[in-house]
């Protein structure tokens, strides 16, 4: 017993004696070192792995802050940072402790984030009542994170964000109503780093307003067409007529009202119908006179004179125009487009093809100028009769019934065509051109025949040396 009593206070004595030896060491006695002490990171964030040299058997490292990760792997630190979106500076320290050494301190900053930035292609958007319709807006900003903000925003608006973030798509419950109109973000960043855009979403009164150019219309015996124009979209209406003559249909231009034939008849009425197909509804009330259209009858055309009839068969109707243009070039080209065995429309449509043609050809941008004039689409100039087998306006007017148009041309007061004035000598333009020259085919009625001549062309003025005693009239046909 006293032996292991004995024994037990050697032991004890011992440690006391060892403790002591070890506490008497400096910390400094072992070495540690980091290597780098000082480290970057953008702030977009990464790793970097530092190197760690010590003597002793073990050492340990922490942060001080939790978006500076640390990983100990040998002997090297690596130091993970979490991108941020913060536009100030922040710093982290890292320590690393060995026993017996100084502490080592790495100091781990990470630059300022940009500013968020966020730019729209549209921050209005207009939208119609009863049309659907997707708009899209273009998204442009220096932020990986986009969101959209509906809150406060009206249900009949539906707002789709794009999965890659840099666009986005409207679309709008179709509207009955008033009109209206609603608002919504667009948010670019993080709470601490962000920019927002409102965008404002109109859309048009829906409710039941139909307007019309026109309530009140007037058809000629032919029955050739008014378009009445409508507020809104006339495709969307129903349209209706309460009688079997009078025709309606919806068109790109509007609403096109026509009739049939009532040469001879008397005038008769009918009402068009233009509804939304609810409760509210328009009423167009057409009138169509019933005139004769035969030789040397005047051509109304929404109650104005318009020409004078050349011919009324075979289900076509040939007007003369009353008016006419002096001193217009045929063509300031010198190749020839077509020739007397093509028809005034073919003809038409080929120089139509050309770039430029209305300051190219003339003579028929002056027959665009009577569509626009009259809104009767389609007058043409007449063909050539070299052939003697086309039946040909200038000869029916001209030569054959001359009398009878010079009749009408008096009774309206204007010029006719008379030995006196020279005006019987006159030379007329037709579309057609000879074939495999540059010249151009016109019309001159003499006292003593009706011929066609060739009028030659000219790299300088086109193609006639003497276009001012050219006159050009046109020509408009209808097929009903």
């Amino acid at each position: 017993m006293k032996k292991n009593l004995m024994l037990m206070l050697v032991l004890s004595i011992w440690g006391m004696l060892c403790s002591c030896s070890d506490s008497d060491k400096e910390p400094s006695e072992v070495p540690l070192t980091v290597s780098p002490s000082k480290v970057e990171f953008s702030a977009q964030g990464g790793s970097r792995e530092l190197a760690v040299v010590t003597t002793a058997e073990a050492w340990m490292a922490s942060s001080d802050a939790e978006w500076c990760k640390i990983e100990q792997a040998g002997e090297k630190l690596k130091l993970t940072v979490d991108p941020h979106n913060e536009v100030e500076l922040r710093t982290a320290k890292v320590t690393v402790k060995a026993e017996y050494a100084i502490d080592q301190i790495v100091e781990v900053r990470q630059s300022a984030a940009a500013a968020a930035t966020l730019e729209l292609s549209a921050d209005v958007l207009e939208f119609k009542a009863k049309t659907e319709e997707t708009k899209t807006i273009t998204i442009e900003t220096n932020q990986a994170d986009v969101k959209v903000n509906t809150e406060g925003m009206a249900s009949w608006c539906h707002v789709t964000l794009a999965e890659d973030k840099t666009s986005l798509s409207v679309t709008l419950d179709l509207n009955s109503d008033v009109a209206r109109e609603t608002t919504f973000k667009v948010i670019a960043g993080t709470e601490s780093n962000n920019a927002d855009a409102e965008v404002t979403v109109k859309q048009a009164d829906g409710s039941i307003k139909i307007e019309l150019s026109s309530t009140e219309i007037e058809l000629n015996s032919l029955g050739y067409r008014e378009i009445v124009i409508a507020n809104i979209d006339v495709k969307q209406l129903q349209l209706t007529s309460d009688a079997d003559w009078c025709k309606v249909e919806a068109t790109d231009n509007g609403i096109a009202i026509s009739a049939t034939t009532n040469f001879g008849q008397d005038e008769r009425n009918a009402v068009v119908t233009v509804s939304d197909g609810k409760e509210t509804s328009v009423e167009v009330k057409v009138l169509q006179t019933g005139e004769e259209l035969k030789m040397g009858s005047i051509f109304y055309y929404k109650g104005k004179e318009v020409g004078i009839v050349i011919r009324n068969e075979n289900n076509q109707v040939d007007v003369w125009a009353l008016e006419e243009k002096a001193g217009l070039v045929w063509s300031t080209e010198t190749k020839t487009i077509g020739n007397y065995l093509e028809s005034a429309e073919a003809i038409f449509k080929k120089i139509k093809q050309q770039e430029n043609w209305k300051e190219k050809y003339p003579v028929f941008a002056y027959c665009a100028e009577m569509d626009e004039k009259t809104g009767m689409e389609g007058w043409y100039i007449p063909e050539a009769d070299v052939s003697g087998s086309k039946p040909n306006c200038l000869n029916l007017v001209l030569k054959t019934n001359l009398s009878v148009f010079n009749k009408v041309l008096g009774d309206l007061g204007l010029e006719q065509y008379d030995r006196d004035n020279q005006k019987i000598y006159a030379k007329y333009w037709t579309c057609s051109e000879v074939p495999g020259g540059m010249s151009v085919y016109a019309w001159q009625y003499t006292p003593y025949n009706f011929y066609a001549e060739t009028v030659k062309t000219s790299a300088a003025s086109g193609r006639t040396s003497n276009f001012t005693e050219m006159i050009t009239r046109c020509v408009w046909s209808y097929k009903y």
